[in-house]
């Protein structure tokens, strides 16, 4: 029988003055009970959902044969698994059939793979196995923490991040790194080391972790005050703590403010906890002795407020309280806010973005799919659901008009409109419905989503399992338009799916500049090919890979203007036709007036035209207004107001290359005088 395990996560409805929030101490119960739907607009709306999320399948079942022995026994419903890369996650679980009982694990399409193993009663239960792994700080890995505020981090390396209590080692309870490359564990941190903010560690909570290995925690020192703490290649130092001068005054006063108490009498700082990226930029809630609230970021340039409270929300009203930013690769954060629309009056919602570059991801009673939102849960590090694109996942109840509900995990791009991931009562992978979901969906920062729930139907009476979404791969489906000169800088339009997190476009080997201007397009400009003519690959690179559309385009020569007119109609070329086999290539004469009649004159060369030389001044035979730049073997006229020559090119690979020259002789229909043009000068490309 499993220990009883600790508080879980708090969830929220919307929170009043003078109310108290809800708190979920089981996973059974997500929200609890009505509200009054007076205190927020009743209808405000959000965009109609989008196409479903690419191809979930199960990275880890109940039931799943554990390497070196024994089966899963998941708590895939309450337990969040964070994701990297492609569909990568890490969590924690019971074993059963093993002296092991409990492990971490990482999981993809490869299977599950056990990084640790510990016993005993679990963590925080006074009851420590002496069955586990050996840790580095001596004695053997015991009880791992289970629920939502101790997901383990993982990074895209492969590193995992996690808290344990330790059997008879230095300490009893530390924060600890399992390194993929080495395969190895180190101490981030253990309950009586020195600390950087002065005093003992007296408690230690969960972290975060970026790619390089630097791990942000909380710790409670000697004294009772929680500080946040980094830890880089084996040095910890202080980041932010209590005391500290607060950005625009006053100083910190608190950082971390929860902490759970176990059977043990032991406590846990455990949050909000920090979020730490890629380039070391750090976000984390803060609030200062002056009466500030919010979320501050601390980059190369020290600190800043992000928002705080008092800021006008893009959802309407302004910000009370804050819960964690997690914080994408580019600087921007995701966060859950509570919200005061008017005196009296709150609600509360997610909102991502960067200061300048806000964006309602979804508040309570919003209008998605025709239900009203009606359940959330608060940001927590080190699940992330933001990616790089700036996509964020959410998990929420929708309340529909007949009072049923149901919950959905749903993807909100940058544009607004949600994408579905999954929905309660819809088929699993893995055979049954949806029965209930754990309420932190994680994202990597390419994309990819996690999830776990509970499985009521599925295939071998699978209670619950870990789903992952991988990254949809991007396809091209045309570009337009699909040929232009290779003198470069036309604005190219590639359509397709699956763009938001592309990295890079090519035309053949050239990069090219680009704008993603929504999932299904991308705006480049054409790199310059000179001369070089014919078909190149197009390729859009994403983090699941690369999209080509083979001999999608087509450089060609853009047509040459040479010679001198000497009257005032010219020639110009329709950009929009192209001198390419088996295309339509378009000459207009410009400036044709009223009544006149055109000869277009095209030929082989522009040097020699039956043994003349060109170019020919026509004054001597009477034409004193036209010069002859091209040689004649085709004429066609024509009295049409809007003059042109359209010629479709040949399918003929032999003429590829041929020159061609163009010019026009006018009648003037006003003097009834000739005058010619200028010339072109066409290359035919394949």
């Amino acid at each position: 029988m499993r220990p009883l395990l600790p508080l879980l996560l708090i969830l929220t409805i919307p929170r009043l003055a003078n109310t108290q929030a809800f708190v979920r101490v089981d996973a059974t119960h997500k929200i609890a009970g009505p509200i009054s739907k007076s205190l927020a607009p009743p209808n405000r709306s959000a965009p109609v959902l989008a196409s479903t999320a690419c191809g979930p399948y199960a990275a880890a079942k109940y039931y799943d044969s554990v390497p070196g022995g024994g089966t899963l026994n998941l708590m895939s419903f309450m337990d969040p698994s964070p994701c990297v890369g492609n569909g990568k996650i890490a969590f924690v679980s019971q074993i059963a059939g093993a002296a092991y009982n409990q492990g971490i694990f990482w999981a993809d399409t490869t299977g599950i793979h056990p990084i640790v193993f510990g016993s005993g009663g679990g963590g925080g239960s006074g009851q420590p196995g002496s069955a586990g792994d050996p840790s580095p700080i001596g004695g053997k890995f015991a009880g791992f923490f289970e629920g939502s505020m101790f997901a383990p981090a993982i990074n895209a390396g492969g590193d995992i991040l996690f808290i344990a209590d330790i059997y008879q080692g230095s300490s009893p309870r530390g924060l600890f790194l399992y390194k993929a490359a080495s395969a190895s564990f180190v101490k981030v941190a253990a309950v009586g080391d020195p600390s950087p903010a002065g005093g003992t560690i007296t408690e230690i909570g969960p972290g975060s972790m970026n790619d390089p290995q630097d791990v942000l925690f909380a710790a409670t020192r000697t004294g009772g005050n929680v500080d946040i703490l980094r830890w880089t290649a084996g040095v910890v130092t202080k980041m932010a703590a209590v005391g500290d001068p607060a950005p625009g005054g006053g100083t910190f006063q608190y950082l971390v403010t929860e902490a759970l108490g176990f059977v043990d009498g032991t406590f846990i700082p455990t949050g909000p906890i920090p979020a730490i990226n890629n380039s070391g930029t750090i976000c984390f809630r803060a609030y200062t002795n002056l009466g500030g609230a919010g979320l501050i970021m601390k980059g190369a340039h020290g600190f800043s407020w992000m928002v705080r409270n008092g800021y006008p929300t893009p959802g309407g009203g302004t910000y009370v309280d804050f819960q964690a930013p997690c914080l994408n690769s580019l600087g921007q954060i995701t966060f859950f806010a509570d919200v005061m629309l008017g005196p009296g009056n709150y609600t509360s919602g997610w909102f991502a973005g960067a200061p300048g570059a806000w964006r309602k991801v979804v508040m309570f009673y919003d209008t998605i799919g025709g239900a009203q939102c009606y359940g959330l849960t608060y940001s927590r590090n080190p699940v992330t659901p933001i990616d790089d694109a700036g996509n964020v996942v959410v998990w929420m109840t929708l309340q529909f008009p007949d009072t049923t509900q149901i919950e959905r995990i749903l993807l909100n791009k940058p544009d607004g409109s949600f994408v579905d991931v999954a929905t309660q009562g819809a088929p699993t992978p893995i055979g049954g419905v949806y029965g209930s979901f754990d309420i932190l969906p994680s994202m990597s920062s390419a994309g990819a989503i996690s999830w776990g729930g509970f499985t009521p139907g599925a295939s071998g009476a699978v209670p619950n399992a870990m789903f992952i979404a991988p990254l949809c791969p991007a396809t091209i489906a045309n570009v337009s338009p699909a040929f232009a000169p290779n003198n470069g800088g036309s604005t190219i339009l590639i359509n397709g799916a699956n763009f938001t997190s592309a990295s890079a476009v090519k035309f053949g080997a050239a990069n090219a500049t680009f704008s993603i201007v929504n999932d299904t397009q991308i705006s480049a400009a054409l790199p310059a090919a000179p001369g070089f003519m014919g078909y190149v690959d197009v390729t859009v690179t994403t983090p699941n890979g690369t999209a080509i559309l083979t001999n999608g385009f087509d450089y060609f020569v853009r047509p040459k203007l040479f010679g001198t007119p000497t009257g005032a109609p010219s020639l110009s070329w329709e950009s929009t036709s192209a001198p390419i086999i088996n295309k339509q290539l378009v000459i207009d004469i410009d400036k044709f007036g009223a009544g006149s009649l055109a000869w277009f004159w095209a030929g082989d060369s522009n040097t020699n035209w039956a043994g003349v030389p060109l170019p020919l001044d026509c004054g001597p035979v009477g034409l004193p207004g036209c010069i002859l730049l091209a040689s004649g073997e085709y004429v066609i006229s024509t009295s049409d107001p809007n003059p042109k020559q359209s010629v479709v090119i040949p399918n003929d690979n032999s003429i590829v290359g041929y020159h061609v020259f163009f010019q026009a002789f006018i009648l003037d229909g006003t003097t009834s005088n000739f005058v010619s043009t200028d010339a072109y000068e066409v290359v035919l490309g394949p």
